[in-house]
């Protein structure tokens, strides 16, 4: 199979019960699912033996071009919410969507990934003869879901 483009890709939060397309973005990077190990060698055993634990879904680390005036992108991933007026606590639902190819007919598609996660972490980047950066972390909060391919 041959490998897919990233330009397309996109990443979405729930802001206010509905899905929002983040600005500006430059990179998403899922990163870190594992499971747990647990051991249960016994004195007797000649080798280790494991059993795998639950599943840690890890983080999303997404980098984008810093705006402040952009209420639908930087802003709104502000540790103080959109323009500064919450201070967001909870889990809340994201998806990326990323191209998959093509279908037998041509016609371009998509995959989601969805999940919950709490914004951990955001940062600005300021560098000589470079644009304002910001990178978030996201920590995913449960499963991870990868849909299924489907037309655009």
């Amino acid at each position: 199979m041959p490998a897919n483009v990233s330009q397309g890709a996109y990443i979405q939060k729930t802001i206010s019960s509905a899905f929002v397309t983040i600005g500006d973005v430059t990179g998403i990077s899922i990163s870190g699912i594992s499971r747990a190990e647990i051991d249960v060698t016994a004195l007797s055993d000649t080798s280790k033996k494991y059993l795998m634990g639950t599943i840690d879904s890890g983080t999303i680390e997404v980098q984008l071009n810093y705006d402040d005036d952009d209420t639908v992108g930087t802003n709104a991933l502000q540790p103080g919410g959109a323009n500064g007026t919450t201070v967001e606590t909870a889990s809340v639902a994201w998806k990326i969507v990323v191209p998959c190819g093509y279908n037998g007919s041509g016609v371009a598609q998509t995959q989601p990934i969805t999940f919950n996660a709490f914004q951990q972490a955001f940062s600005v980047e300021a560098a000589v003869d470079s644009q304002l950066t910001a990178s978030l972390t996201l920590r995913i909060d449960g499963a991870v879901t990868f849909g299924a391919c489907a037309p655009a």
